[in-house]
């Protein structure tokens, strides 16, 4: 099995040839949306049983981790309608890390907004919560601020369960950092994730 960035590089030059195929200039004018900004991000959500949902144009790329929390899924909604060159994509990970690419219509891009969500909180506050896939806990996740008003920092705290697939991870990642914008009600703010201590399966509820 390839590493995680063997597998990425593998998949952003997948991701190059069907620029190339379809004529797109996004290579000419924004190589580092693809090459420094997707590549970042397939690090992070590219794992088997990830669903991405991909947009590609001369001028932008854009990819959504479907099937994390509803959020994430509307966002496939504003990427609909950028431009009417744009090229529609699913790409599947599978186990074995393969990438599998499906090219969609407008259309069918944006029904994966509804893509079944698989994660929810075991409660409304956003502080401090078990996140759920269907029935089974998979960590739990807590938000603590430190410093003054002007100076806030924002520390999440991941508590995984031990056992969980990599997808759970990812979700785990999302969900806290959801936490810490709703918290603090901005996308710019300071803050930093730890990642504690597994907890043993044995003491799952």
């Amino acid at each position: 099995m390839k590493n995680q960035e063997e597998f990425v590089v593998s998949v952003v030059q997948s991701m190059q040839d069907i620029i190339v195929k379809h004529g797109l200039e996004l290579m000419q004018h924004y190589p580092n949306d693809l090459l420094v900004h997707d590549k970042a991000n397939l690090m992070l959500m590219a794992t088997p049983g990830a669903q991405i949902a991909w947009v590609v144009g001369n001028m932008h790329t854009h990819i959504v981790n479907l099937g994390l929390s509803r959020q994430e899924n509307e966002a496939v909604g504003y990427l609909t309608n950028l431009s009417s060159s744009d090229q529609f994509y699913l790409i599947n990970i599978s186990s074995g890390y393969r990438a599998k690419f499906t090219k969609l219509s407008r259309d069918e891009f944006e029904n994966l907004a509804s893509t079944p969500v698989s994660y929810s909180m075991s409660c409304g506050d956003y502080s401090g919560f078990w996140l759920m896939r269907g029935d089974t806990q998979i960590g739990y996740i807590s938000v603590d601020v430190t410093g003054n008003y002007q100076e806030r920092i924002f520390h999440g705290k991941v508590r995984p369960f031990e056992g969980i697939t990599e997808l759970d991870k990812v979700a785990l990642q999302h969900w806290v950092n959801q936490a810490i914008i709703k918290i603090s009600g901005t996308l710019f703010v300071r803050s930093d994730t730890v990642w504690e201590e597994a907890i043993p399966s044995r003491q799952a509820a």
